[in-house]
Parts: structure tokens; C-alpha cells; sequence
């Protein structure tokens, strides 16, 4: 159902002031573009991952308090902020992602969502910037833009996975550029967060949030404080998701489609590349962290697996027959074996014995291959550090895409 009914202008200007006041704010908010291009944004891997396993999955997409102005990684912006609160609060590892860019407004960031693969995300996050109460922009057209990108959402995202809109007070959105927003947009960005309150009521998966912290804070509490807000209102949500039979988390830990694998990996551009330095550096690093005979990052593909590094030089083409790694692929946790050769998991039988994999993951979620140490003796793999493992995981997600950015 559409909203029957949005506030009524009356409540900041009438329609004939507004229309006047208009141009005015607008050219204001061109001088505000202007400053952005001066203003510090996150440049890196657009992702942040909070301590622990089992990891919740959030994506945060849209303009205002996700694109992270004022701020030059991801782990001082949004991101980072919510997936550490996240993690302290539900005791599981996390991982938040951002989809934003100052431009997500309105139809434009319906078609963004309209190309994003959004199955593997347990809550999205839409965050509403300040554009539209800076141009007095109409309740009615914001409405029905906010209606068409929830419904987007909602038939793309799995059928328990949970939408949040957040709004940002006006004084807050703008602080990072050092301006006043002014009474009228400020009043106007009221109206447009009751709207927005009003267009989550009509859905039944979605709720509104609002980030609210200080303006005076300096800009990495201002994050903090909005991260606070959002993962109080996100935690018990993914609480419920988890206590269901058919929730995202449990779906992700089956098997994914393979045509699905085998693009994502096609997109990576790694296969018969040749051996990267900064992936060998990781691959090195977990070695010797697990203190392993073996270390490598495999890619699965449907008839073999690729070593896309090895630190024993193995054969860079193994078949599946011979693959620890295509088990690994078919969950979203790692995979351990303490003796390959006293087991009854389907496993190969050759030299390796100990065998520890986590999957490495596409921006979307799609899991391409793994990293895993192997050794040729058996081990007691009580107190294993999986958490490092799942590290070793998403750093070598960071250099895919810097190579790809």
C-alpha cells in the first residue's frame, strides 16, 4: 500500500513560500555540493568487520551519514563504528558494509538497489541525506520516492531480512561542512523525517530510526554516537531473525549457486594470473600464525580448484577430488578438520591431515574460495583461533578490492 496521507506543508511553510523559498536553498545546497569536494571522505575497502564469528551481516546504503564525510577510512565512519557496537552488543562478529555516495537520492538510489544482489544481507540500512530538506523538496514526491525504494528492498532482500531507514537531524547532516542549515530546511527536514516515519509504518519488515548525537561533537563521536543509536535499534532485530528457522543467517550457511561463484570469480580476474605480492603476504602471515606446514588462498571453480597462492608451490590447478576448499565454500563459517585421516566429514585423503579454511567473500556476500593452513600431522583443534582466520579472510577481501577499485 502506498502512504494514504503525508504531513502537510502547512506545518513549515505553505506551498506558495515554499516555492518562493526554494531557489534560495537551492543555490545554498549547490554551494554546499561545492564544499564536498573538499571535504574528506572514505577512500578505502567500503566495509568494516567487528570482532568474533558467526558474523551478522548490514548494509548501509544512501547519502548523509553513510558516505562518511569528514573521515578518511570506513573504520572511523559509519561502518566501523557499527559493526564494533554491534559485535559488543550481541557478542558475534560483524560485518557492515556501505553502498553511498552523496548523489543516492530519490530514483537514483532505487537503481542502485535495483543492481544490488541483496540475499546475502540480514538487515539493510537506508540512510536519507540532506539534500531534500536543503531544497524544501516535496513531502509527497519524498513519499512516494521512500515507498518505491522500501518495496525495491523488500522483493530483493530475503523474506525475513529486515529494513531500517535512518534520518539525521539537519543541525547534525551538515555539521562536517562547518554550516547552518537554517530554520526553514531544519523545519522542512522535520516534516520530511515524519514522513519517513510514516512510509515504515505501511511495511511491515521496516522501521525508522533516527541518528541523533550532537552537533558540537567532533566528527569521529558524531559516527560514534549515530553508531550507537543504529545498532541499538539493529541488535534486537537480528536477535529475532536468529531465533526463526527461516532466517538470512541460517540460509547463508547453505550452499550458493555456482554460476553465481563462477562470475564473481571470473570478475576478480585472478585466475591463471600470476601470484600478487600483498596476497602472498597474507597468506604468509597466516602460516605462521597457525605455526602450519601450509598455507593457501583457493578459488573454486566447477571442475577445479585454483591456488592463487600456495606457500608450499603447489600445483596451481588441483582437482575437486583433491579440494578441502570446495567444502569450505558450500557454508559461511570456517571449516576444520583435526585429522582428515580419522573422520567422517567428506573429505580427500592425501597428505594433508589438519585443515582450517574461511571463506573469502565478493562485496555481495558470494563466496568465491577460501584461506586455509593445512599440516601433514593431525592437531587438537580445541581453542583454535577461527577469529584470526576469518581476519586473514577479509584482508585479502580489502586487496581484491583495491585491485579492482
Amino acid at each position: 500500500m502506498r502512504p494514504r496521507r503525508v504531513p502537510s506543508t502547512d506545518d513549515v511553510v505553505n506551498t506558495v513560500s515554499r516555492l518562493l523559498l526554494s531557489p534560495a536553498l537551492v543555490a545554498r545546497y549547490a554551494w554546499l555540493v561545492a564544499r564536498t569536494a573538499s571535504t574528506p571522505r572514505p577512500q578505502d575497502a567500503p566495509f568494516a568487520a567487528g570482532p568474533g564469528v558467526d558474523p551478522d551481516r548490514v548494509l548501509i546504503v544512501g547519502a548523509g551519514a553513510a558516505v562518511g564525510w569528514g573521515t578518511n577510512t570506513h573504520s572511523l565512519a559509519l561502518p566501523g563504528h557499527v559493526a564494533r557496537r554491534l559485535a559488543k552488543k550481541t557478542g558475534r562478529g560483524s560485518h557492515v558494509a556501505a553502498m553511498a555516495d552523496p548523489t543516492h537520492r530519490g530514483p537514483k538510489l532505487r537503481n542502485v538497489i535495483e543492481s544490488t544482489f541483496l540475499e546475502n544481507w540480514d538487515v539493510v540500512v537506508l540512510t536519507l541525506g540532506a539534500a531534500e530538506a536543503l531544497t524544501l523538496a516535496s513531502p509527497r514526491a519524498c513519499a512516494r520516492h521512500l515507498d518505491d525504494l522500501v518495496r525495491s528492498v523488500l522483493e530483493r532482500a530475503r523474506p525475513t531480512a529486515r529494513v531500517v531507514v535512518a534520518t539525521t537531524p539537519l543541525t547534525e547532516a551538515v555539521a562536517s561542512f562547518g554550516i547552518s542549515a537554517g530554520a526553514v530546511a531544519e523545519r522542512h527536514a522535520a516534516v520530511l523525517a515524519d514522513v519517513s516515519r510514516q512510509v515504515c509504518a505501511e511495511h511491515a519488515r521496516v522501521t525508522h530510526v533516527e541518528l541523533t548525537g550532537g552537533p558540537e561533537h567532533e566528527t569521529d563521536r558524531r559516527y560514534e554516537d549515530w553508531a550507537g543509536v543504529l545498532a541499538d535499534h539493529v541488535a534486537p532485530l537480528l536477535a529475532a531473525q536468529r531465533a526463526r528457522t527461516d532466517s538470512p543467517q541460517r540460509a547463508r550457511n547453505r550452499p550458493q549457486p555456482v554460476a553465481t561463484r563462477l562470475a564473481a570469480i571470473a570478475e576478480t580476474g585472478l585466475v591463471e594470473a600470476e601470484p600478487e605480492a600483498a596476497l602472498q603476504a597474507i597468506t604468509d602471515r597466516a602460516r605462521e600464525t597457525f605455526e602450519t606446514d601450509g598455507a593457501a588462498f583457493d578459488l573454486v571453480l566447477d571442475d577445479h580448484q585454483w591456488n592463487v597462492i600456495s606457500t608450499l608451490g603447489s600445483a596451481r590447478r588441483e582437482p575437486l577430488a583433491d579440494s578441502f576448499c570446495a567444502t569450505t565454500i558450500q557454508s559461511d563459517e570456517a571449516f576444520v578438520v583435526a585429522d582428515a585421516w580419522h573422520t567422517d566429514l567428506p573429505v580427500p585423503r592425501n597428505d594433508i591431515r589438519f585443515y582450517a579454511g574461511y571463506p573469502v567473500h565478493t562485496p555481495d556476500g558470494t563466496r568465491i574460495g577460501a584461506i586455509c593452513v593445512f599440516d601433514p600431522l593431525p592437531r587438537d583443534v580445541a581453542g583454535l583461533p577461527i577469529e584470526a582466520l576469518r581476519g586473514f579472510a577479509l584482508d585479502i577481501e580489502r586487496e581484491l578490492h583495491r585491485r579492482a577499485a
